[in-house]
């Protein structure tokens, strides 16, 4: 039975095995699944030997976007810094390639707890600190400012950009509200209100050290 379909990917939840669902992904990539199999946030999982599916078991999974509707809270938040920052430390630390943005369309929740992203398309070559973005893409979402400054194809950022599009999703998710790149700052009264529920606590300050307008000294680094 077809779950979710996007562009990317097809979710399929298995009629004939109970709490068994498999995606499929649209253009094969090594490089995605194992950043969900071998980062060891899905358990269990099932790969098909031309990297195109994998089969797994869980209770729920529902889009980033249905979680949402849910209450949001600080817990839910943890959850989703570490299963993201998880994912994105295997890819930095065993692979040449990065995500550079994020999506919102194309996270899937798995059981309340564990987050991952599915998107081949944000998947990017990275050679040493730098990523080259080769394809158009839209100046709308989770951008840094160094994304929304570029100009021409190819361009070559810092791959540190992708930790402040995972501050601005956070932020989003949180709050229910887009921060502009140009508030991100902790003096500036946006982000203040935008996180004063959470504020003074582990997670703002991750927030803010993942935001900081200069790439080199940005980090994901929650203590």
């Amino acid at each position: 039975m077809l779950f979710l379909s996007t562009n990317e990917f097809q979710l399929v939840k298995h009629t004939t095995e109970k709490e068994m669902y498999s995606v499929f992904l649209k253009n094969p990539s090594r490089t995605l699944i194992n950043s969900l199999t071998k980062s060891r946030l899905i358990l269990g999982a099932t790969i098909t030997d031309n990297y195109t599916s994998l089969s797994f078991k869980a209770l729920t999974i529902e889009t980033l976007t249905q979680f949402q509707k849910k209450h949001f809270n600080y817990e839910m938040a943890l959850h989703m810094t570490l299963s993201l920052t998880k994912q994105l430390s295997y890819l930095l630390q065993n692979t040449n390639e990065c995500f550079f943005t994020y999506d919102t369309d194309k996270i899937l929740v798995i059981d309340e707890e564990i987050f991952v992203y599915l998107s081949n398309d944000s998947l990017v070559h990275r050679e040493k600190t730098n990523i080259t973005i080769i394809t158009p893409f839209l100046k709308e979402g989770f951008l840094s400012p160094e994304l929304l400054q570029v100009q021409t194809i190819p361009a070559k950022i810092h791959y540190k950009t992708i930790y402040y599009s995972l501050g601005l999703l956070l932020v989003y998710c949180l709050s229910g509200q887009h921060l502009s790149t140009n508030d991100c700052n902790a003096e500036t009264p946006a982000i203040e209100d935008l996180l004063h529920p959470i504020k003074s606590t582990k997670l703002y300050y991750f927030l803010l050290r993942s935001l900081d307008k200069n790439v080199l000294n940005r980090s994901l680094i929650y203590v």
